[in-house]
């Protein structure tokens, strides 16, 4: 209708509605007010659409279960000043429920977003808990919808004498499998809200006014969740079948039975527990292997590594399937993202005169040193119970092709040499060698999900130790991979979160420069330009303030943030090389960590103040870097915090053996690790920044003035003192 200019939505939960020439409003009112009392004007379509604020300025509260006002961003229900209703007729019990207070407690489960608007959660009554959690089915609901296209659906909890447990309802004609949905869901959700069963019903249920009839969505015949009967077939299956049976209160319980299809949650999985702890179960295994059949299989393989040498642990971690740490997942979900984008690629090509180098043996060293580094006969796939894993395959050819030809047609070909990487079921690198009359090329690509800056430094010097003839190095990358997997099991894991919650939470953080432009391409674009800082000052000033250069690096990018943004509270990650031993000084492959990094200006006093803020958290972030504070809310489509990494000499021209060579420039599609990321160099021309950022969501000025700053602030710390104050050094 052309028409049409105003629509005011109200009655039900408005979400991913809206159309462009039409002014819509999302109204909160009830039967029992007599007005409208919060008004949302919709600027774009919401999962779940904000009700806005209080209208019209009479008293409005957000109470928690014992009448205490909650913080903001947490839920509540919704309580409010009701003139114009007294009571329910002939209802005085309800009457009484209702109106308490002074105020009328309306049953609505709210929240309070960073912009002030209330979003409604859902109705009270069909909240429950289940382990002391509040369970708010709208969440559920909108994570769901994310995980799988469904068009409607109802989350819906049950309390039992036995068991708690949500049950999720569908109309699509969907295929739900619940392995996926786990895994999709717990990066939305915590654990226990995740839905146990899956019901896919007919029609939806309602009531003669059109409102959901959620009394009628009957709780799941848990029985049809049984797998057929396997028995088990060693003592370790049988103990855990019959406790499993015990504690579920079911007469038997087979082989490939899930655990959590049968009714467990997380309390009934700390009875199993405390009951097989003779077999060493944690609940961790329980939630990831479900079944007693995968559990068993667990505990035998940790049991045949206990007391092992290190040589012997990562032998067995090779032949085991090992997951995708933080980091990689960012990776593989960004490329799928933009799966034409090389920004993580990491090529290098050295020239050498053909005179210097002999080529066969050249060719013969870069297969040595491939085949002494897993990450090259390792690729990407998902196990059976559709989790993406690493998966080593020691039958993975590891062959460098020598190409001989022109210069002219190497010239043409340089610019094609770096393209993307298939990242399932294939090698995530590239060798070649190309030889012309006169010189000899050496190209690698390596995705950088299998590697880092310093596995760089590894390959430079095993190129040149296997080109002397040199042994090479066990590399246990694998057995570090799985380690590092069982210690986010642990209850180290649990205490690092708890210290970067305490340090971090309950502030709003500005992360990121804010972005100009609105698009999903995936453009990339450089600044690159001097410090202007002579490198002998520099580091007469990090000895006198007791700084590391990277700390400094870290620093200058914090107050460079705060005043672009001119925000009080700035946080970034910063990374931390992973290699805390020497095994893994020689390993190849993602270790590195990004820990968080955070100041609020009006807490600093002067300078030395900030310095020593930085490196507390720098030493204790290091400290409790089992916990990965800074992925946990990462989307592809917006990387929202500024990646700050000091290269230092890292990435410098390294000849094999000695031999001179130089570094060959090769295009490439896409410069930055996200949306924003701030590189310091170090080489023979001085001390250097390079600005990495997002083409498509950032203008080249606002970024060049970016830079401008922080080269400003840097020089002002240079030349103060440590008792300046942190302020005078932005500003100045």
């Amino acid at each position: 209708n052309s028409q049409l200019r105003w629509i005011a939505l109200g009655g039900e939960l408005c979400a991913n509605i809206y159309r462009e020439g039409v002014t819509l409003y999302n109204d909160y009112s009830m039967s029992e007010t007599g007005y409208e009392l919060c008004m949302f004007r919709l600027d774009r379509a919401y999962a779940v659409t904000p009700i806005g604020q209080n209208r019209w300025g009479r008293t409005l509260r957000i109470l928690d279960e014992e009448g205490k006002d909650v913080p903001d961003g947490e839920p509540g229900e919704l309580c409010y000043e009701n003139p114009y209703v007294r009571g329910y007729r002939n209802l005085p019990e309800k009457t009484a429920e209702a109106w308490r207070g002074g105020l009328f407690h309306s049953g609505d489960i709210v929240v309070k977003n960073k912009n002030g608007d209330l979003v409604l959660q859902g109705r009270n009554d069909d909240m429950i808990k289940i382990n002391g959690n509040r369970i708010e089915p709208a969440e559920i609901e909108t994570a769901c919808k994310k995980a799988l296209p469904f068009s409607w659906v109802c989350a819906k909890g049950f309390v039992t004498d036995k068991q708690s447990f949500v049950a999720l309802y569908y109309t699509d004609d969907i295929d739900v499998d619940p392995a996926f949905m786990r895994q999709a869901l717990a990066k939305l959700l915590p654990y226990y809200m995740i839905p146990a069963y899956y019901v896919k019903i007919d029609e939806i249920p309602l009531l003669p006014n059109g409102k959901l009839n959620k009394k009628a969505l009957a709780a799941p015949d848990l029985t049809a969740y049984r797998t057929e009967y396997a028995p088990p077939e060693n003592e370790t299956e049988r103990k855990l079948c019959d406790t499993f049976a015990r504690i579920l209160e079911l007469d038997r319980v087979g082989a490939n039975d899930d655990f959590y299809d049968l009714g467990g949650d997380s309390l009934r999985s700390m009875e199993v527990v405390t009951e097989l702890e003779a077999l060493g179960v944690e609940v961790s295994q329980i939630y990831k292997h479900r079944s007693p059949r995968k559990i068993a299989a667990a505990l035998l393989a940790e049991t045949e590594d206990a007391g092992k040498s290190d040589e012997h642990r990562n032998g067995n971690a090779l032949e085991h399937d090992q997951p995708l740490n933080y980091f990689q997942i960012r990776m593989f979900d960004y490329q799928l993202y933009a799966p034409y984008t090389t920004m993580y690629n990491m090529p290098v090509c050295w020239k050498y005169a053909k005179k210097d180098i002999d080529v066969p043996r050249l060719k013969a060293v870069v297969e040595k040193v491939l085949d002494a580094h897993p990450v090259f006969r390792t690729i990407l796939r998902y196990d059976e119970d559709f989790e993406l894993v690493q998966h080593y395959d020691p039958e993975l050819p590891v062959d460098v092709t020598v190409e001989r030809m022109t210069e002219g047609r190497l010239r043409i070909l340089l610019p094609q040499l770096v393209q993307p990487f298939h990242l399932l079921g294939e090698p995530m690198y590239r060798a070649r060698i190309f030889e012309t009359a006169e010189s000899v090329y050496l190209f690698m690509d390596i995705h950088h999900i299998i590697s880092d800056g310093t596995s760089m430094q590894v390959l430079t010097k095993d190129l040149t130790a296997a080109y002397n003839g040199e042994a090479l190095p066990e590399d246990m990358y694998y057995l570090f991979i799985r380690d590092q997997y069982k210690l986010s099991q642990s209850y180290d894991y649990t205490q690092a979160k708890e210290y970067f919650d305490s340090i971090y939470g309950g502030k709003d953080w500005v992360t990121l420069h804010k972005p100009e432009i609105e698009s999903r391409e995936s453009g990339f674009d450089a600044v690159v330009m001097p410090m202007d800082i002579d490198v002998d000052a520099l580091e007469r000033y990090l000895k006198k303030a007791e700084l590391s250069r990277n700390a400094f690096l870290q620093t200058v990018a914090l107050l460079t943030l705060a005043c672009t943004e001119n925000a009080e509270n700035v946080m970034l990650g910063w990374t931390y090389h992973g290699r805390d031993s020497r095994k893994k000084e020689r390993s190849i492959g993602l270790l590195i960590k990004e820990l968080p990094l955070g100041i609020s200006i009006g807490e600093l006093t002067d300078v030395r103040s900030l310095y020593q803020s930085i490196k507390s958290q720098m030493t204790m972030g290091i400290a409790h870097r089992e916990f990965p504070y800074t992925m946990m809310d990462f989307s592809a489509a917006a990387n929202e915090m500024l990646a700050v990494i000091d290269e230092g000499d890292l990435l410098e021209v390294q000849g094999i053996g000695g031999i001179p060579c130089e570094a060959v420039e090769l295009p490439r599609v896409g410069l930055a690790l996200g949306n924003l990321m701030l590189v310091m160099i170090f080489n023979q021309n001085g001390l250097n920044i390079r600005l990495s950022y997002a083409s498509t969501r950032y203008h080249r000025s606002s970024m060049e003035a970016f830079s401008q700053t922080y080269k400003r602030i840097a020089a002002n710390l240079v030349a103060g003192e440590l008792t300046d104050s942190v302020r005078a050094i932005m500003i100045g």
